[in-house]
């Protein structure tokens, strides 16, 4: 399932043209997963 949110985020970052990184692939998911775990 992270993987999918990881692998979603990047899209969403490509789309708005900025740099793809794991930097950006982890700190998007974690946005996305914390709420849910939480």
């Amino acid at each position: 399932m992270e993987k999918i949110i990881i692998a979603l985020g990047g899209n969403a970052l490509r789309r708005k043209g900025e740099p793809f990184t794991i930097e950006h692939q982890y700190l998007n998911a974690s946005k996305v997963i914390k709420p849910v775990v939480a």
